[in-house]
């Protein structure tokens, strides 16, 4: 099989301004109920090396995906620090000293997309501050949803070649959380009907074909039948605790259905678990059936979690699925997947046939 595009998904670093923290409550003011987190250092290194040992065996990530919470309290500065470890190829702290290795992914290579921590005003952690101040900080698309695409350098831009789709949400809420319930509002996440209609619009607009802008701003000329439909958002759209579930995720679930998505990545939690539902496709692309698998990504590096990151692998029937979680023994991310009871496994990366094969 030809490999059509190969992704890492990385969720929840939880920069702080410092680049060298090592793991403590980034606030520590009595008044607040909740301590915001930051990244371990340590660990963002090993995650450098991990990512650097993969590709030097098997060659570059086509695509870094960051799920939201770049960063712990929205400062310019934190966000910078995820941007220089996306985008760099070394990172000093205003040091002599490298404090760490980068990923080295230009702006042709990597996905960002905000979370609930990156909007927070930096006074008040519990609060959003509305505007586009995450967006101009990393110079990337200021509206949403968006979608943009992707095919390997050297491909022809022509319908018939297979090609990547990825619908981007701002998940964060859209008005200011209730001082009763802040946090809940926070967790919990909305998109709006605006946004789903939008998501639609954006699909049938490209059905049977069209042309979506690539990562690089050209014209990327796509049959959307040919194509892996991708949504990526912060909030989770489907957990077991009903509680902490993103208000709106019925009627989200129920518009990836319609738009015959086959994949919805997504952070938040801090956790590794995936779902499989079955449903229908507004869209004829895939016939009267359809799946979509939704992946819930841990983090990469905040200190007091279980970490790790997720690689996807793209051909024209299926979808290669492998979790790199960390390991404290080892000091490695150690290569595994998802048993039925969202429990590490660990061995060989795991397959997902697409509902139909790409021509």
């Amino acid at each position: 099989m030809t490999t059509i595009a190969k992704i890492a998904q990385l969720s929840d670093f939880h920069f702080t301004a410092n680049l060298a923290n090592k793991g403590r409550a980034f606030y520590k003011r009595p008044f607040l109920f909740m301590k915001a987190k930051g990244h371990d250092i340590s660990k963002v290194a090993r995650l450098y090396q991990k990512i650097e040992k993969l590709e030097r065996a098997d060659g570059k990530f086509d695509l870094m995906l960051a799920t939201g919470d770049l960063s712990t309290d929205g400062s310019r500065k934190a966000i910078m620090n995820a941007l220089d470890f996306m985008r760099e190829g070394e990172l000093r702290n205003g040091s002599s000293r490298a404090v760490t290795r980068g990923l080295n992914a230009g702006e042709t290579r990597r996905i960002l997309l905000p979370g609930n921590h990156d909007r927070f005003t930096r006074a008040w952690v519990g609060f959003q501050k509305p505007g586009t101040f995450f967006e101009e900080t990393l110079g990337i698309p200021t509206q949403y949803p968006y979608v943009v695409g992707y095919r390997r350098e050297g491909v022809p831009n022509v319908p018939d070649q297979p090609a990547v789709l990825f619908f981007v949400f701002d998940s964060t809420p859209s008005i200011f959380a209730q001082i009763r319930r802040p946090w809940r509002r926070l967790a919990r996440g909305r998109l709006e009907v605006g946004d789903l209609d939008t998501f639609l619009y954006q699909a049938n607009k490209m059905f049977p074909n069209g042309s979506v802008k690539a990562l690089d701003g050209t014209d990327m000329n796509v049959r959307y039948s040919n194509c892996v439909r991708v949504a990526v958002l912060h909030h989770h759209p489907m957990d077991g605790d009903s509680l902490t579930l993103m208000e709106n995720h019925e009627a989200f679930v129920q518009y990836c259905f319609r738009a015959g998505i086959d994949l919805v990545l997504f952070g938040h939690e801090h956790k590794e678990y995936s779902f499989t539902k079955p449903g229908v496709s507004e869209l004829p692309v895939l016939g009267a059936h359809h799946e979509v698998h939704l992946f819930c990504c841990p983090s990469a590096s905040e200190y007091s979690s279980e970490n790790g990151f997720y690689t996807f692998e793209f051909d024209e029937v299926s979808i290669q699925f492998c979790f790199y979680k960390w390991n404290d023994e080892a000091c490695d991310f150690i290569s595994g997947g998802l048993d039925f009871y969202d429990m590490f496994r660990p061995g060989p990366r795991q397959r997902f046939n697409l509902a139909r094969p790409l021509a």
